[in-house]
């Protein structure tokens, strides 16, 4: 990427850009997540301090370069991050967002005893890797809209097998699914149009090994035109 970078003209920067991330492992995080739909307590507190941080950074990036692109992308926690802050940017500087483990997850094709997802109707447009069919919600409740005015047809969702936390699976027990996003290289769509040079990508997980690898797999799908000005890091 930095070749092609240089080769174009382009700065190239990496950074980490840090919010006071949290882990719903501890059960007293959890619970003040699940019954506050995560709005509050200290779960709560996090998402806010990131969407402020990725909101400030977002308009001193674009005072700089108003020309810049972004692809925006948020694992478990920060999926909320990135899908409340991205409310803020101007839609036509957003190429794509893509959602992982979504604890906000809404998918009304899942929903009831026989959901339409199971027979491959009516499936959600931003619907990109949900392998069960009976996924209707996440944990902390769905957001809805899911997508927001005129960014609409920019997001992808991927929801992975046996994801508690996204919602794929029901049993508290069965979260293995919620750690497999490292693999995401496999699964990945993009809405990067082909005239799109530079692209921001802003990713947050709650693991620096994680979101590297994801911002990886972002990269390889559209070298020629996707150039990573951040890797912003929980």
């Amino acid at each position: 990427m930095r070749a092609v970078a240089v080769r174009r003209g382009y700065s190239y920067r990496t950074i980490d850009l840090r919010y006071r991330a949290v882990s719903v492992a501890n059960f007293q995080t959890m619970f003040g997540a699940y019954i506050s739909a995560g709005k509050y307590y200290e779960f709560g507190a996090s998402v806010n301090d990131g969407v402020r941080l990725l909101r400030n950074y977002y308009s001193d990036v674009m005072a700089q370069c108003s020309q810049t692109k972004w692809v925006l992308a948020g694992y478990s926690q920060g999926a909320m991050v990135v899908a409340e802050a991205v409310k803020s940017f101007v839609a036509n500087d957003v190429v794509y967002i893509g959602l992982f483990g979504d604890p906000q997850l809404s998918l009304p094709e899942g929903k009831g005893l026989w959901p339409d997802a199971c027979r491959g109707r009516n499936l959600s447009e931003y619907r990109v890797y949900v392998p069960t069919c009976q996924t209707d919600n996440g944990i902390l409740k769905e957001r809805n809209p899911y997508q927001y005015g005129e960014l609409r047809g920019k997001y992808g969702l991927w929801c992975a097998k046996d994801d508690y936390i996204c919602g794929s699976s029901k049993n508290p027990l069965r979260t293995n699914g919620h750690y497999t996003y490292a693999d995401i290289a496999k699964m990945v769509k993009t809405g990067a149009q082909d005239d799109t040079e530079i692209i921001n990508v802003y990713v947050t997980a709650l693991s620096k090994e994680e979101a590297y690898k994801i911002c990886s797999a972002i990269e390889s799908i559209a070298p020629d035109y996707i150039i990573p000005e951040i890797e912003a890091i929980s």
